[in-house]
């Protein structure tokens, strides 16, 4: 018995770090072997590993809440976090709504996943240990980054290289970011740890493969959090380092601009300098979306195109021929190759062909050309209904897509009174948590990790997602784990 609890334990372990990377970590782990065309197969791999570590940690959180009572307010706690998403996209749901239930399995299976991991590594105090699991994971994955890197110089490579096989750019940012952060938080929060001085140098160079191979994929959010990480580290490591602590910052800085410069690869278009560049001349109204939307629908439908300055008729089921909301479609549309055969076979003319692709390309090639469109969407949805908002996911269902800043969508859904309120509570959690910094490691390692994605939240996150959830409910869980005594002292006290 003792033998089957010891192998379950170390089970356990190795798979703690697995749900906060697992879709990007698997992908980046079968690039090699499965391609586009054992996509179906992949897909089972992937998500079916995924579901098995859920339900594996889920048991042990079971088990934990049993054997540990003086956890289980916590746990209960917890448990509101999933409960609080499922309710939105069951809302949704019951609405008649479809299209959300494959986000809603998703998203809901990662948030438990992830919750459990945590619970886990909290409620046993693994801090150090889930680390060094997580170096492992980074180790593991640090080969296939680097032939990501150096193909890029090798080889005659087009814009789109910048994914690695079927996962795409900001899929393997994001996870590069995350597979990074288990080795700079070994040396940031537990320096005296015998195995983390040993391997210093080691966890140092794989920092730096990660940072460049972030900034080689070109996903500005992703270099953005990946500096806002490095400025977080150094003030969390002045005390101790004092000056020495500037290096965090310093090395992520000096990668990004030699790696987006003087050392990007030639003949491979930039990313990070054509977003310099971006101004008004990627500027998506919504006459251009109007336009396309039109000429995509007469293309599918084999209509005659209507006359330019004809409106748009609404359909016989009462909804509209153009949706203006089509943003995804478009890009769908010329990535799925559907744009080009409509071409060849002569249902779309050069001109409109060619205002497909330059709409494509200012959306889905750039960050300025869609967001601009998004948020001025979001805040002409704000100044209808400023108190309100429109309900829960009503921007998705409206446009096709989230408008890219998590605050612009609470407003949009919920009005301005609950976001006030929302933003006002997370100050309070936020000075809460400030006030216990530095009091336990493993606990300034989860909040580090909350605030590393906030600028992500801001320039391209959903509310409705297991991201903000997960790492903002966590900071919540952490702060009333830290009000606990403060309670209990004062209860006594009026006893």
């Amino acid at each position: 018995m003792n033998t089957n609890a010891s192998r379950f334990d170390r089970l356990v372990s190795a798979l703690l770090p697995l749900p906060f990377v697992a879709v990007g970590f698997l992908n980046i782990l079968y690039f090699v072997v499965f391609q586009e065309r054992f996509s179906l197969l992949r897909k089972l791999f992937v998500f079916g590993t995924e579901g098995a570590v859920a339900l594996l940690l889920f048991w042990n959180c079971v088990c934990l809440y049993r054997t540990r009572p003086k956890l289980r307010q916590t746990f209960l706690c917890a448990c509101c976090i999933p409960l609080l998403l499922g309710l939105l996209y069951g809302w949704k749901l019951l609405s008649g709504d479809t299209a959300f239930l494959a986000p809603a399995v998703v998203h809901g299976c990662t948030l438990v996943s992830c919750l459990c991991a945590a619970l886990t590594v909290w409620a046993e105090q693994r801090g150090a240990a889930f680390l060094r699991t997580g170096r492992r994971y980074t180790l593991i994955a640090a080969p296939v980054l680097v032939f990501y890197c150096v193909r890029f110089y090798a080889l005659n490579i087009g814009y789109q290289a910048n994914c690695l096989g079927v996962l795409d750019y900001m899929s393997l940012a994001y996870t590069c970011l995350t597979l990074m952060l288990f080795p700079l938080g070994a040396q940031l929060f537990y320096p005296e740890d015998p195995l983390n001085r040993k391997f210093r140098r080691l966890d140092g160079g794989l920092c730096l493969l990660y940072s460049i191979a972030i900034t080689l994929s070109g996903t500005k959010g992703t270099m953005l959090c990946m500096l806002f990480g490095a400025l977080l580290a150094a003030g969390y490591a002045a005390p101790v380092l004092k000056h020495r602590a500037v290096q965090y910052p310093a090395a992520a800085l000096t990668v990004v601009l030699l790696f987006s410069t003087v050392l990007y690869p030639v003949g491979v278009e930039n990313r990070l300098m054509t977003f310099a560049k971006e101004g008004n001349s990627v500027e998506v109204g919504s006459n251009e979306i109007e336009s396309v939307s039109q000429d995509i629908h007469n293309a599918q439908t084999g209509d005659e195109p209507m006359e330019p300055e004809t409106p748009p008729e609404p359909s016989s089921d009462g909804e509209e021929t153009i949706d203006v909301s089509g943003i995804g479609d478009v890009v769908s549309y010329v990535l799925s190759g559907d744009a080009e055969r409509d071409y060849q076979a002569g249902r779309l003319s050069a001109e409109s062909y060619a205002a497909v692709q330059e709409i494509c390309t200012k959306i889905n090639n750039t960050a300025t050309g869609a967001r601009k469109y998004l948020w001025t969407c979001a805040f002409n949805e704000i100044r209808s209904a400023p108190l309100t908002g429109h309900g829960v996911m009503a921007f998705q269902s409206k446009y096709g897509t989230y408008p890219h800043s998590l605050f612009l969508e609470l407003a949009t859904d919920w009005g301005l009174p609950v976001t006030l309120a929302v933003a006002l509570f997370g100050l309070y959690v936020f000075l809460r948590l400030l006030r216990n910094l530095r009091r336990d490691p493993l606990a300034d390692l989860l909040v580090f990790y909350a605030l590393l994605y906030l600028p992500q939240q801001m320039v391209s996150g959903t509310l409705y997602s297991d991201g903000p959830f997960f790492q903002y409910g966590l900071c919540i869980l952490l702060a009333f784990s830290a009000c606990q005594p403060l309670f209990k002292r004062r209860f006594s006290q009026k006893s």
